[in-house]
């Protein structure tokens, strides 16, 4: 995540054009909720209204706050990110951010492949860790704060959740997180930013839809006992 200024002008109509096409292709979110009494906090969920839910635009962040789904949302994101300290974290603060888990997760998949180590050399500036945090825009981090799991997480997201509120959707969001909000509101996403989306749309939509395959397995052929209760 680079906040840098790029020399080269771009025509924004062609820039805006490619980021709503993008934004089509995903099907853009609104902004997250600004009044914790307007999350939804369900205590159960019956099997039928789990498979309803999980035909809806973005069921992840109610299915993990439901008591009953919660441990199978944790044993999927667990395997997706490879990490259950990993997967957890970001669970924990997409749950206090109110973000979509599909989005958090995809983010710092393309952000770093979910390796807390990763590290992208700039012009002036380093990118850390799993969100990619970068020197110059947390100037207050010590070098080992962004290689702290749980501390980049916080940051990313903390960030993410800023730029969504700015952008009102995904895609805006996206290309602010990446390439800065100045650069974004003033000239344009760059081309870069743009592949980064690309990506971020890619992966995003093989999530969502393993996902639910995963949930249609489980509920449909009634393994939620075995599933739902175990850790990985």
């Amino acid at each position: 995540m680079e906040t840098r200024v790029e020399g080269k002008n771009m025509t924004k109509m062609k820039t805006h054009v490619l980021v709503l096409t993008l934004g089509v292709l995903l099907g853009c979110t609104q902004a997250p909720y600004t009044n914790e009494q307007e999350r939804p906090r369900l205590l159960s969920l019956d099997r039928n209204r789990v498979l309803e839910l999980i035909e809806m635009p973005d069921p992840s962040l109610t299915l993990y706050r439901n008591e009953g789904t919660r441990g199978l949302v944790e044993k999927f994101f667990i395997r997706a990110a490879g990490s259950e300290r990993v997967a957890k974290a970001i669970l924990r603060y997409s749950d206090e951010m109110d973000l979509s888990l599909f989005l958090t997760f995809s983010v710092a998949y393309v952000e770093s492949g979910y390796n807390p180590r990763a590290v992208n050399r700039n012009s002036g500036s380093i990118d850390r860790g799993l969100f990619q945090l970068n020197s110059r825009s947390f100037p207050h981090l010590k070098e080992n704060d962004f290689f702290n799991i749980e501390l980049n997480v916080k940051y990313g997201l903390e960030h993410l959740r800023q730029c969504l509120e700015i952008g009102g959707n995904d895609i805006i969001a996206l290309a602010m997180y990446n390439a800065g909000n100045t650069q974004v509101t003033s000239r344009g996403a760059p081309v870069s930013t743009l592949e980064h989306i690309s990506k971020y749309v890619e992966y995003r939509k093989k999530l969502e839809s393993s996902f639910r395959e995963f949930f249609r397995s489980v509920y449909k052929e009634n393994k939620i006992a075995s599933l739902g209760d175990r850790r990985s």
